[in-house]
This record gives structure tokens, sequence and C-alpha cells, in this order.
């Protein structure tokens, strides 16, 4: 099923305001895959996002995510949930 493009604009705009309240200097975002590829991805090399601000929206496990972030002692700095057919969480986090 295409989505609306008013839909489609909408939830942009909203994932752009929850960069702005929180991640206006993340320098990384991951979006669309599941939490596995990006723990992947993440921990491939953690040197990469070290001091950084970091922008995720996983599209499975978000608990996953937040455990994550908690168990290398990162700070999550916003989150903020978009409804376009589906619930989507954004979580924007510091690695210090």
């Amino acid at each position: 099923m295409l989505m609306d493009d008013a839909l489609v604009g909408t939830a942009c705009a909203e994932v752009l305001l929850a960069g702005e309240e929180g991640g206006a200097n993340a320098t990384t975002v991951f979006a669309g895959m599941g939490f596995e590829t990006v723990a992947h991805i993440l921990n491939d090399d953690l040197s990469k996002i070290q001091g950084k601000r970091v922008i995720v929206q996983v599209n499975r496990d978000v608990e996953g995510l937040r455990k994550w972030i908690s168990d290398h002692n990162y700070r999550i700095i916003k989150e903020k949930t978009v409804l376009d057919e589906h619930y989507y969480q954004i979580i924007v986090f510091d690695c210090e």
C-alpha cells in the first residue's frame, strides 16, 4: 500500500523535529533497519561514534536498542514516536 504524500511529509517533519530538539549536532543517522543490523554496524567500530551524537530509528527491537545504549554507558537525549501507518520510534543519544 502506498502512503499518502501528506503522511510521508508529516513523518519526515516529525523526524526532523526530533533531530532539532535533541540531535541538531548529530553526525550519524541510522534508519529503516532492525536493531540487530544497527548493533552489528555500531559494534563493528565503536571508535567512529565516540564523542558523537547519533539518531537511530529501528524497525524492530527498540528495547534492545535502549539496552545496547545503556550497556555502553551512552545517554539518551531525546525520544520521539511518529505515527505513519505504523509507529516509529526515534532515539537520539550521545556516545560520550
